[in-house]
């Protein structure tokens, strides 16, 4: 928790419209290995996205879609040059994105402050089911990338 937020801050006067998140729900997943015999419990925190509302919470979106004939492209070019091809999982890296905007959320259930329960949570990096993890992921994907914005003679938007 405490690698996306500032802590616990007061919830700001902003402008008329603005709000805060007033819940957030915790997602459990039993991680079993191949005998069937638990090995670990996760938990992770979901904002409910859904109650965000378009020009009052955020402003734009988007939604990281790679194109069958993009990815065709890039495996030929890998096998005819014999480069090594890795599969990624990013399901983690929607929290990596860095947001914009000024997001508060209440503090979750289970992880309240002592004597701060008035308090919210400002974030600074995205949780699942916001709107703007896809956006905020992709702006910090191609700061990470920085140049390469062409791969094999093929520019890459």
């Amino acid at each position: 928790m405490e690698a996306g937020t500032d802590f616990v801050v007061e919830y700001p006067a902003m402008e008329l419209g603005a709000r805060r998140f007033d819940a957030d729900t915790w997602v459990y997943k039993v991680k079993k290995n191949a005998a069937g015999e638990v090995i670990k419990h996760k938990a992770r925190l979901v904002a409910k996205g859904y109650v965000q509302q378009p020009g009052v919470d955020f402003d734009e979106v988007f939604a990281p879609v790679a194109r069958i004939e993009s990815v065709r492209l890039l495996l030929a070019l890998a096998a005819q040059e014999g480069w090594p091809v890795h599969h990624m999982d990013v399901k983690s890296a929607f929290l990596n994105g860095e947001l914009i905007e000024e997001v508060y959320v209440c503090q979750p259930p289970g992880f309240t402050v002592a004597s701060h329960e008035e308090k919210v949570l400002r974030l600074d990096k995205a949780l699942y089911g916001l709107r703007q993890a896809p956006r905020a992921w992709n702006a910090k994907l191609d700061e990470t990338l920085g140049l390469a914005h062409s791969f094999g003679g093929i520019r890459v938007e």
